[in-house]
C-alpha cells in the first residue's frame, strides 16, 4: 500500500477540538504546541501540515486568537469540513510533495502524525522547510516510530500476532525507528532544540487494543478501513453509558500522566522541536 491507495477521502480525522484536559487524547501534543506558541508576537504565521478537518489548528487559533493560523491537507473532504466551521483558520489543499505557500512565510510549522503516511517524507519535509523562516522559524513534529524496537505494534506484527493494522486502518506506510527519524531530520540541517516522548507503556497498550477492536469491527461491517475517530464515535453513540464514559476518562488520564511523568524517557512516539539553519 502507498498513500495513493489509502482512501483519505473516506477516512477523515480531526473533526472535533483538541483539548488540554487530562482526559483528552490530544493533550500531550496540544500542550507541546502551546509551549512553543505562547511567546509568539501578534500576527505571527502558524501552519499545520496534514491538518485533516482542523482539530489541532482550530484549537490553537482559539487559544491564540492573535496568531494567523493556516492548515493544509490532501483531503478535499477534510478541508471542506474544516472550512465549514468558520473557525478563523485559512485552509488549503496540498499534495504530499507540494505546499501552496511562498518561501520563508511561517514562524511555526506543526506536523503531527503525518510523516508516517506519506510515500516520501523527505519531500514533505523539504517543502515544510522551504516555507518556514530560516534560523528564527520553529518546526514541531510528532511521529509514531512503528519500526522501532520499543514499539508494541512492531512486535505484534513481527511475531505474527496481528496484521499491520496501522497500515490497513490508518494508512501508516513509513515504519520509522527513532534512529531513522532523527537521521531524516538531520539530512535537512535541522537543529533539534527539544525532544520528548509520549505514550510509553499504557499508551501503547491502548493504541494496540484500539487497532485490534477497529479491525474486528471493520470485518463485522464488511469494510476495508475504519479510522479511530469513526470507531469511537460509533462506539459512544451505540453504547453510551456513564460506565463507558468513566472508563474513557480514567484511561486517557492515566496515559496522559504516564506521558507527562516519562516525557524524557524514550518511547516510539517522538516529539521533535527545533529550527532550520538554512536552505539545502
Amino acid at each position: 500500500m502507498n498513500s495513493s491507495e489509502f482512501n483519505y477521502e473516506g477516512s477523515t480525522w480531526g473533526k472535533g477540538h483538541a483539548s488540554l484536559s487530562w482526559s483528552s487524547p490530544s493533550r500531550f501534543r496540544l500542550n507541546q504546541c502551546r509551549k512553543l506558541l505562547k511567546d509568539l508576537s501578534q500576527g505571527s504565521n502558524v501552519l499545520e501540515i496534514g491538518c485533516g478537518a482542523g482539530q489541532f489548528i482550530r484549537s490553537i487559533k482559539a487559544m491564540f486568537p492573535n496568531l494567523e493560523c493556516y492548515g493544509s491537507d490532501i483531503s478535499q473532504v477534510a478541508i471542506e469540513k474544516a472550512r465549514s466551521l468558520n473557525d478563523g483558520v485559512s485552509y488549503s489543499i496540498s499534495t504530499s510533495i507540494e505546499l501552496p505557500y511562498e518561501n520563508d512565510f511561517f514562524d511555526v510549522i506543526i506536523i503531527c502524525d503525518v510523516l508516517e503516511h506519506v510515500d516520501s517524507p523527505e519531500l514533505i519535509l523539504r517543502e515544510g522547510f522551504r516555507v518556514i523562516k530560516k534560523n528564527v522559524g520553529v518546526f514541531y513534529a510528532a511521529v509514531p516510530c512503528e519500526g522501532d524496537l520499543l514499539s508494541l505494534l512492531y512486535w505484534l506484527q513481527k511475531l505474527h500476532i496481528t496484521d499491520d493494522l496501522a497500515k490497513i486502518h490508518a494508512g501508516h506506510i513509513q515504519k520509522f525507528s527513532r534512529k531513522s527519524l532523527f537521521q531524516l531530520f538531520n539530512n535537512y540541517q535541522f537543529n533539534p532544540v527539544h525532544v520528548s516522548y509520549s505514550e510509553h507503556f499504557l499508551g501503547q497498550l491502548l493504541n494496540a487494543a484500539t487497532y485490534i477492536m477497529i479491525n474486528r469491527t471493520a470485518k463485522k461491517q464488511g469494510i476495508s478501513q475504519m479510522n479511530n475517530e469513526a470507531f469511537f464515535e460509533n462506539l459512544y453513540n451505540e453504547k453510551s453509558s456513564a460506565l463507558l464514559s468513566l472508563a474513557r476518562t480514567v484511561i486517557n488520564t492515566l496515559v496522559n500522566l504516564e506521558s507527562w511523568l516519562l516525557n524524557w524517557f524514550p518511547s516510539p512516539n517522538v516529539h521533535i522541536c527545533g529550527s532550520i539553519l538554512k536552505h539545502r
